[in-house]
C-alpha cells in the first residue's frame, strides 16, 4: 500500500520527475498492482453512484474496462512502436507507463462527466512516461500516441459487426 500511495501522489504532483527517476528494471509487478488498486476502488465507486441492480455483473464490467484497457492500448502501442519506430523498449517496462498512467486517472474515469477530462489526462500521462522515461522526442512520443488511439478507434470499430452477429444469435 505504501507503493500505491507514494506513486499516486508522485503521479498527481509531478509526473515528470516520477517517470524521469522510475527505474528501468522496475518490472510490471507493482505498476499492474497499482493499476489493480485503482481498478477496485474506480469499480467500488461507480458501483456504490450508479445503484447498480446487478452488481457482480457490472462491477466486472467496470474492473475489466478499468484494467484491461490499459494492457490492449500498451499492446497496440507496443506493437506500432515496434513495427514504425526507431525506438526499442521492452514491453514490461512499456506496460509499466501504460498501467501508471491509466491508474491515476481511472480514479476519475468512472464520473460520467469525467471522463472527457481523464482520457486526455491519461495519454498526457503516457506521453510524459514515454518521454520522460523512455527518452522519446515530443514529437515521436505524440505519433504514437495518435496512432494507436486510431488503430483502436478502427479495431473496436471493425469489431462491432462480430458483436452485434453475437447478439443475434444468443437472442
Amino acid at each position: 500500500m505504501k507503493f500505491y500511495l507514494s506513486t499516486l501522489i508522485a503521479l498527481l504532483k509531478e509526473p515528470g520527475s516520477y517517470f524521469q527517476t522510475l527505474p528501468q528494471t522496475m518490472g510490471v509487478k507493482k505498476p499492474l498492482g497499482f493499476l489493480v488498486i485503482s481498478g477496485l476502488i474506480s469499480t467500488l465507486a461507480a458501483l456504490a453512484a450508479n445503484g447498480s441492480t446487478r452488481p457482480v455483473m457490472e462491477g466486472g464490467i467496470y474492473f475489466l474496462n478499468a484494467t484491461g484497457m490499459a494492457v490492449v492500448t500498451a499492446g497496440f502501442g507496443f506493437m506500432i512502436m515496434t513495427m514504425f519506430m526507431n525506438q526499442r523498449v521492452g514491453f514490461p517496462r512499456f506496460l509499466s507507463i501504460y498501467a501508471l498512467a491509466a491508474g491515476t486517472t481511472v480514479l476519475v474515469a468512472w464520473l460520467p462527466w469525467c471522463v472527457w477530462m481523464a482520457e486526455p489526462w491519461k495519454w498526457w500521462l503516457i506521453g510524459t512516461g514515454m518521454t520522460r522515461n523512455f527518452g522519446f522526442r515530443p514529437w515521436h512520443a505524440a505519433a504514437l500516441i495518435l496512432s494507436s488511439i486510431l488503430v483502436m478507434v478502427v479495431f473496436f470499430y471493425s469489431f462491432l459487426p462480430v458483436i452485434h452477429a453475437l447478439r443475434t444469435a444468443t437472442g
